[in-house]
Formats: structure tokens, C-alpha cells, sequence
């Protein structure tokens, strides 16, 4: 029932910060401010249960946010406007009070780009003993023809150091307690729009190119497909590291360069360049660090 994805925090695929400036943060999660705000992964208290949290502070208002994906572009569907949804968490603050209110709204982007209508809803206060708290949600009917997410977020007044657990969005008017789904589920979910990779030379990342003798120096080069653990939701942007290239063979062979022929949902196509003489076959191996593939809204 819960439509946010990691709300609880488990998953920091690009790392557990700090992370300052417009970016993604745990899994799914963007921080929309530019500068003075910081996050980071908190680890609770093992006594409260929680794997993870996430803290956030700020010298001005923090945004942190998130989009999720529509069944079409520039209809409402899987909500329905007007209907009614609940949006709440537990959080506490290192010192003094928070004051925190939610903002939703569709939009083309989870920076809330092109959005006709961004709702902020009043403001609760969290104070140093913390608590669960609760919104009200009413999905608006303004949408553009291009927006494809609702984006649904929190805002944290300035001056703020504020621990934030289990963030939940579901139908109806009541808070129930926190969906927990099986963590290969939910990782699934999260490299579904975006995967990290690393350490892959155990393991059918390393690509071998054979130069074909020749006599002569010649351009050759091949690729290979490296499959992602979970399909995206549209062809992704691929970035990857390089961990060494090993060269066989007798005669000359240089090694050029590497390039991405094709980025879809499964997979992505890697090449190597090389280039050869002395007439003898010879070949390189290509091994990679590591990948990432980023499908985000």
C-alpha cells in the first residue's frame, strides 16, 4: 500500500553521504535545496528496531522529496483527484524543534518541474522526544499533459538536525503502521530506476577482445553485453570504471579507448578499441570496477 519506495532508508546505492545540493540521496530520495542543506545515513538506536534513518540538516528550509511514477503520461492514474491519502513518518530532532509540512504535487520531474499546482499543507512540530506524525493528502486535479509523477515531500524549517524513519503514502484518511516488504523486493524496486554496481571483476563484467593479425596496424574492436540485475524503467543513463586492461599475445597491441554502443532497460552493450600489428593474434581483457545505470525521474 505504501507508493514510496525505500521509506525506510535502507538502500544508499550511490553512497551515505554527505550530500549537499540539488541530488538524489538514499534510494529514490532528492534533495531539492541547492546549497545549506545537508544529508546524511543515520544509524538509531538498535533498541527502536530501525535499520536506518536519514538526517537532514539545514540553515534555511530543507526539501526532501520524492516522485512516483504515473501509469501514463498527463493522467492522474493509479490516483484518482480529490481522492484522499495519508502521508506520515517518525522523526525526532538532535536539539530544539522542527516545524514540518508536506508539499505534492504532479510534475514532470521530482524537482516538481512543469507542475500546475504544488500543494503545502499546515505545519506539525517535531520536537527532541519525537513521535509519529501524520498529513492529510488531497490528490489535486491540475495535471499538464507532460507530467508523468507525483512528486510527495517533506519541508523542514531552517536550523534544523532532524532524524527522519519510515516515510509512508497510502489510500484512506488513517496512518497505519509501516509496510516492511522483503529487502530483495525492495531493493528491486530501487534499481528499477537506478543501480549500482561495483567490484565486477569476479563476475561477467570482464570483456575479452581479439585483434585479428594483420601485418599491418589496424583499428579492431568488439562488445559485449552486461546485463543489469533488474530492468529499468526506460533506457538508462550508463556511466562505469574501468579497472585494468590486460594485453596477450606477441607483437604490438595497443589499447584506444572504450565505448557504449547501446543503453536499454535489460542491459547495456560495452566496446574496446585496440590496435595491432605483427601479423600475430593477440587480445585484450577488459575488466570493470564497476557500473551505474541511472533511470531517475
Amino acid at each position: 500500500r505504501n507508493q514510496l519506495i525505500n521509506g525506510n532508508f535502507r538502500f544508499w546505492q550511490r553512497g551515505t553521504g554527505p550530500y549537499t545540493g540539488q541530488v538524489y540521496t538514499s534510494d529514490r530520495w532528492f534533495l531539492a535545496n541547492s546549497s545549506n542543506v545537508t544529508v546524511n545515513r543515520f544509524t538509531p538506536d538498535p533498541a527502536s528496531g530501525l535499520a536506518y534513518g536519514m538526517q537532514i540538516i539545514a540553515t534555511e528550509t530543507a526539501y526532501i522529496q520524492q516522485a512516483i511514477e504515473l501509469d501514463t503520461e498527463g493522467v492522474t492514474s493509479p490516483f484518482t483527484a480529490g481522492s484522499k491519502w495519508t502521508l506520515s513518518f517518525n522523526a525526532n530532532v538532535g536539539s530544539g524543534t522542527t516545524d514540518v509540512s508536506v508539499r505534492y504535487g504532479f510534475a514532470d520531474k521530482s524537482n516538481f518541474l512543469n507542475s500546475p499546482d504544488v500543494v503545502t499543507t499546515p505545519t506539525q512540530t517535531v520536537n527532541s522526544g519525537g513521535g509519529t506524525y501524520s498529513f492529510d493528502v488531497t490528490i489535486p486535479s491540475s495535471i499538464s499533459s507532460t507530467n508523468i509523477c507525483l512528486v510527495v515531500g517533506l519541508a523542514f524549517s531552517a536550523n534544523s538536525d532532524i532524524r527522519l524513519y519510515n516515510v509512508q503514502f497510502e489510500p484512506g484518511t488513517e496512518a497505519t503502521p509501516f509496510e516492511v516488504i522483503p529487502i530483495q523486493t525492495q531493493l528491486a524496486n530501487c534499481q528499477r530506476y537506478y543501480e549500482s554496481v561495483g567490484g565486477l571483476t569476479g563476475g561477467g563484467a570482464s570483456l575479452t577482445v581479439t585483434l585479428s593479425p594483420n601485418g599491418d596496424q589496424g583499428a579492431n574492436g568488439t562488445s559485449n553485453l552486461i546485463s543489469f540485475a533488474t530492468t529499468k524503467r526506460t533506457n538508462p543513463t550508463v556511466t562505469y570504471d574501468i579497472m585494468d586492461v590486460i594485453v596477450n599475445g606477441t607483437g604490438s597491441i595497443s589499447f584506444n579507448s572504450t565505448n557504449i554502443y547501446t543503453q536499454q532497460p535489460f542491459g547495456f552493450n560495452i566496446g574496446i578499441f585496440g590496435l595491432a600489428s605483427g601479423g600475430y593474434e593477440k587480445s585484450m581483457l577488459l575488466r570493470l570496477d564497476g557500473y551505474q545505470a541511472d533511470a531517475e525521474l
